[in-house]
């Protein structure tokens, strides 16, 4: 594993205010960015059928995180059919649809045609912690290990991963860190389909870079390169999917 020295510092994370404040909450509602008057901008919300998960609308971003799963979401708000509100991944795909009286349904793999979700009560902030460098190059190793077991690669043939920790802060590191974690989350999903494990067999090294333009990744001659932008927070980095899908083609 390739990982160069971190600087230290400590900045904030990706605090929001818990609670919009009450100043055009209604319209800021309607175009996505805040949630309806009656409903906590941080939420946890739960269906009959599906997964529970906290939604996070204090942030200029919309946040999910499904319970019991590592990954934050970024949602991209757009206006839906009837004044309803859509919130999209990364690939365009909708996760989300809420109407403005403060109903949601979520669309999950398990339930692509939607089920509906109640909210729960208040939740706290979606936050990343801030790291410093010797506790990022620790979990950048264990990064590495789980993308080398979902690989079935033995110690003689590893995983290289490349990162560049040098001048980055706290918060930074802490997002090249989430990144690494979601490429290993994206390397068990693979794994798990038929063939996976081939597809996974040529791929050499995980190369995670720096950029000033939008998050991407790309595959090409053996090495998976991860843009990310971490002034950003976790919206300066690609999903576990997209990753999956630039590896896969689906």
């Amino acid at each position: 594993m390739a990982v160069l020295v971190a600087a230290a510092g400590s900045t904030a994370g990706l605090a929001g205010p818990a609670n919009a404040q009450p100043a055009n909450r209604l319209g800021e509602a309607l175009i996505g960015r805040q949630a309806p008057p009656q409903v906590p901008a941080v939420a946890r919300y739960v269906s009959d059928q599906g997964p529970s998960f906290i939604l996070d609308r204090s942030t200029p971003m919309p946040l999910l995180r499904f319970e019991n799963s590592p990954e934050v979401w970024v949602l991209r708000a757009k206006p839906g059919a009837g004044g309803d509100i859509v919130y999209y991944n990364d690939l365009g795909q909708p996760m989300l649809r809420a109407t403005r009286l403060g109903g949601l349904t979520l669309y999950h793999p398990s339930r692509p045609a939607g089920l509906a979700a109640q909210v729960a009560g208040a939740a706290s902030p979606i936050l990343l912690v801030d790291m410093g460098p010797s506790v990022a190059e620790r979990r950048l190793a264990q990064a590495t290990v789980r993308m080398a077991v979902a690989a079935g690669r033995s110690t003689e043939r590893g995983l290289e991963l490349e990162v560049p920790l040098v001048r980055i802060t706290a918060r930074t590191a802490s997002v090249l860190v989430d990144t690494s974690t979601l490429v290993a989350e994206a390397f068990e999903q693979i794994a798990k389909r038929p063939s996976g494990l081939e597809l996974l067999n040529r791929v050499d090294k995980v190369q995670i870079v720096l950029t000033e333009g939008p998050p991407n990744v790309v595959f090409s001659q053996g090495v998976l390169q991860v843009s990310v932008r971490p002034v950003d927070g976790v919206a300066g980095r690609p999903s576990s999917l997209r990753m999956i899908v630039t590896l896969t083609g689906r």
